[in-house]
C-alpha cells in the first residue's frame, strides 16, 4: 500500500494485541465449541452450526469492510467491536439453547471488526511482513495461553461460568491496547488516489488475493482433517495428540521466522519456496504412512500456514495502491477457512484421503502461478 502512516512501536503493539483478541475464538475453536457443547448438550450437527454462524457473521462484516474501514473512526469502531464481544460473552453465560447460535454470530461480528482494523493498521507499517509476523505470533501465543489455562486450571474447578469470566478477563486485558490505536489514515488515501490509476481494476492485487484464498483454503482443509489423517496413517491417538501439540510450536516458529525475514528477500522467493514445501508435505502424506510421515507433514503444514499467510498478506499490501484490497484480507481468510475444509471433506468422501493430498498439491501449483503473475504485473506497472 502506498500509505505508510509512520506507525510507532506502541501502535504496532496495540494492533498485534487487538488482532490476537480478534482471532482468539477462531484460534481456540476447539476450546470454545467443546465448552458450549458440554453446557448445552449439543450434537455434532448443532456444534457445526455454531462455527457456521460465527464464520458467516465474520465473513459478512469483513466483506463490507471496503465500505466502513475507510470512513469510520478506528478507535471508536474497535471499542464498538469489543462491546459486541462483551455483550455476546455475557449473553453466552445466560442464553437458552435456541439462542446460542445468534450469540456466536454476534461474537463473530465483533471479533472480525477489530481483526480487520488491526490488519489495516499493520499494512501501513514500514515493513508489513515483519508486522504481520508479529501479529500471527501474538495470536498464537494468546490462544495457546488461554487453552492451557482453561484446560489445566479453570474448567475443572469453576465450570462453564469460570470459562466465561476467564475469556472476558482476557479480552479486557487486550483492550488496554485501544489507547494506542491510530486515527483512520485510509481517509486521506481515498482522496489522494482519486482519479489515479488505482481507481481502476488492480489486477496484481486481485491475483494476490486469489492466491491467498486458494493456498489458505487448501492448507486449512488439510489442517481441519489432520487428526483423521493421523488415524488413516495408522498413528495411535496418543501420538497424534503429541504431534499436533508439537505442530503448534512449529507454527509459532513459522510466524517468528517470517517476522525475522521481513522484506529482506522480497516476496517471490519466500512464497514460492514455501509453496514447494507444501507440495513436499502433501507428497509425504500421499506416498508415506506411519508416525514419521504424519509427524513431519503435520509440523510442516502448520508452520507453512503461518509463514505463507504473512508473506501473502504482505504481497497484497505491497501491490495495493489505494488500500481497498488490503481491507478485504480478513474476508479472504474467512472464505478460505470456510470453503477449504468443505471441499476437502467432499473430496475425501468421494475418493479417499489421497484426493485431499492431490488437491493440496494442485492448489499450491495454482497459487504459485497466481503469485508469480501478480508480482510480474506489479513490476511492469512500476516500470
Amino acid at each position: 500500500m502506498t500509505v505508510h502512516a509512520g506507525l510507532n512501536n506502541r501502535s504496532i503493539f496495540a494492533a498485534c494485541l487487538i488482532s490476537a483478541a480478534g482471532g482468539l475464538v477462531f484460534n481456540a475453536f476447539p476450546l470454545f465449541l467443546s465448552s458450549i457443547a458440554r453446557q448445552y448438550g449439543l450434537n455434532d450437527e448443532e456444534l457445526g452450526l455454531l462455527g457456521t454462524y460465527y464464520l458467516g457473521a465474520a465473513a459478512l462484516v469483513s466483506l463490507l469492510a471496503p465500505l466502513w474501514m475507510p470512513r469510520l473512526q478506528w478507535r471508536g469502531t474497535a471499542i464498538a467491536g469489543y462491546a459486541c464481544i462483551a455483550v455476546a460473552l455475557v449473553w453466552m453465560g445466560r442464553a437458552r439453547a435456541d439462542q446460542i447460535h445468534w450469540v456466536m454470530a454476534l461474537l463473530g461480528a465483533g471479533s472480525i471488526s477489530i481483526f480487520t482494523i488491526a490488519l489495516g493498521i499493520l499494512s501501513a507499517a514500514a515493513d508489513p511482513n515483519r508486522a504481520f509476523g508479529f501479529k500471527l505470533t501474538a495470536e498464537m501465543v494468546l490462544a495457546g495461553i488461554l487453552m492451557f489455562v482453561m484446560t489445566g486450571f479453570v474448567t475443572e474447578r469453576f465450570g462453564y461460568q469460570g470459562f466465561i469470566w476467564t475469556v472476558l478477563i482476557t479480552y479486557g486485558v487486550t483492550a488496554l491496547g485501544l489507547r494506542w490505536i491510530p486515527d483512520n489514515f485510509l481517509r486521506g488515501t481515498r482522496e489522494t488516489v482519486a482519479g489515479s490509476t488505482s481507481s481502476g481494476v488492480n489486477f496484481p492485487a486481485i491475483l494476490a488475493c486469489i492466491a491467498l484464498l486458494v493456498q489458505f483454503g487448501a492448507l486449512a482443509g488439510l489442517w481441519g482433517f489432520m487428526e483423521r489423517i493421523g488415524t488413516e496413517s495408522g498413528v495411535d491417538s496418543g501420538t497424534i495428540g503429541t504431534v499436533l501439540t508439537l505442530s503448534l510450536l512449529t507454527g509459532l516458529c513459522g510466524a517468528l521466522l517470517a517476522a525475522g525475514m521481513g522484506e529482506r528477500f522480497g516476496h517471490l522467493v519466500p512464497i514460492l519456496g514455501a509453496m514447494c514445501l507444501v507440495i513436499l508435505a502433501s507428497g509425504i502424506l500421499l506416498l508415506g504412512s506411519g508416525p514419521e510421515a504424519f509427524g513431519i507433514s503435520a509440523c510442516l503444514i502448520n508452520a507453512l500456514v503461518q509463514f505463507l499467510v504473512v508473506f501473502q498478506m504482505g504481497l497484497i499490501t505491497e501491490v495495493d495502491i489505494s488500500g481497498r484490497y488490503t481491507v478485504i484480507i480478513a474476508f479472504v481468510l474467512c472464505l478460505g477457512g470456510a470453503v477449504g475444509p468443505g471441499v476437502m471433506g467432499a473430496a475425501i468422501e468421494a475418493r479417499g484421503f489421497d484426493s485431499a493430498y492431490e488437491l493440496a498439491m494442485i492448489g499450491a501449483v495454482i497459487a504459485m502461478a497466481l503469485t508469480s503473475a501478480a508480482i510480474k504485473l506489479a513490476s511492469a506497472r512500476h516500470a
